[in-house]
């Protein structure tokens, strides 16, 4: 099970999104940093290119993309593609704000989206429901803005001790990871 996080304007989250994803996932899983300006390590509070973060996840940092490496991998593989469009088929989450720009970026020549992961600060004029009308998508995850998040990432303590702002939803349990157990059966 292939899981794409990405976005289609920067700062948004995706990173921090999809470490968070990994870090709740169940069984073996690889987290793969493909992003032009590589932040995953930092987030979760490493300095090597490869490592054993915890019992069950690993992170890698992607050199270069082939369907071979990711073939050789075994569990579930969560790829932070950053401000870049996937390139690895699966369950594709785009991660975005509620902003006018964002969304202007996300309907131009945007890869196939699956679901939509919306960091909300409170303070935009847009909403989910505006989100989900503009990409036609459902919103499976709202992330709040918590300066608990930032102190987590800045201390390097994400991974250890993972903010309740960031838990996952029931509804991205159930739609998005059954949505990649089905396509892979």
């Amino acid at each position: 099970m292939i899981y794409n996080f990405f976005s289609r304007k920067g700062g948004v989250g995706t990173t921090v999104a999809a470490v968070a994803f990994a870090l709740q996932q169940q069984g073996e899983v690889t987290f793969i940093d493909a992003a032009p300006n590589p932040d995953a390590k930092a987030v979760l509070g490493i300095t090597s290119d490869e490592c054993q973060v915890n019992d069950n996840l690993k992170y890698e940092r992607l050199r270069m993309f082939t369907d071979n490496y990711l073939r050789c991998l075994t569990g579930k593989i969560v790829i932070d593609w950053g401000s870049t469009d996937p390139l690895a088929e699966g369950v594709n989450l785009l991660v975005t704000i509620p902003c006018y720009m964002a969304l202007k970026n996300a309907v131009t020549d945007a890869p196939p989206v699956d679901y939509v992961v919306v960091r909300d600060d409170q303070q935009r004029s847009l909403n989910n429901r505006d989100v989900e009308r503009v990409l036609g998508k459902k919103v499976v995850w709202t992330i709040p803005t918590d300066h608990a998040v930032a102190r987590a990432v800045d201390a390097g303590l994400f991974a250890t001790r993972l903010p309740s702002a960031m838990r996952l939803p029931s509804a991205m349990r159930t739609n998005v990871v059954a949505t990649a157990a089905v396509s892979n059966a």
